[in-house]
């Protein structure tokens, strides 16, 4: 097969096209990773914020229901019937007992035709943190695609690292050690040939 220098110029631009393919798809991918870092952390943040806030709800609509309290039971043994309810305060409801302090049998019941101004706080809060939970679903959404188009971005890099740019410079230190021989298959038959023509001119003279 014929060995010439055009072809290990060609060669060589192959593996200088990967390379620089491989700088730009290195920053690229690392860019990405950064946003996909920033991604993470502030959906932690934003999860925390929201459940924080559904804790805090739940709290309130047992509140609402009669069947837990925010507070402590206050001077009775175990079973007391009075309970501390700072949020019955904000809300008018009757106290017994001191400051915020309410019988559980005054706490309503809820039904569908009265409820207690608690449970429609905790209702409005809802849906208020719908939107927040519909923010933090796309922001997830967006993340597993960043997260998808960051493994395509390394296959790419794995493929140009591992297979194309080490067999492009094998490729050129063949080429290189072929034109090597060759020049020094050239030279050799030329000074053959000049020891011959020479010792041709000796036999005559």
């Amino acid at each position: 097969m014929g060995v010439n220098r055009s072809e290990l110029l060609t060669v060589r631009r192959q593996l200088e096209y990967y390379r620089r393919s491989y700088e730009v798809v290195k920053r690229i991918r690392d860019a990405l990773l950064s946003e996909i870092m920033t991604s993470i952390r502030e959906l932690e943040e934003k999860r925390s914020i929201i459940e924080h806030e559904l804790r805090d709800l739940y709290r309130l609509y047992l509140l609402a229901r009669g069947e837990s309290s925010p507070g402590e039971v206050v001077g009775a043994p175990l079973g007391s019937s009075f309970i501390v309810l700072t949020e019955h305060i904000r809300y008018g409801v009757p106290r017994y007992k001191g400051e915020g302090v309410c019988r559980v049998s005054d706490v309503p019941s809820y039904s569908l035709t009265a409820t207690w101004p608690v449970l429609d706080d905790v209702v409005e809060r809802l849906c208020r943190l719908h939107n927040a939970l519909a923010e933090l679903a796309s922001l997830e959404q967006t993340l597993f695609r960043d997260i998808e188009l960051l493994a395509f971005y390394q296959r790419i890099l794995n493929i140009l690292e591992h297979i194309h740019i080490p067999r492009m410079m094998q490729r050129v230190k063949y080429l290189e050690e072929m034109l090597d021989d060759y020049e020094r298959y050239e030279v050799t038959i030329k000074l053959v040939l000049k020891n011959m023509l020479r010792a041709q001119g000796n036999e005559r003279a």
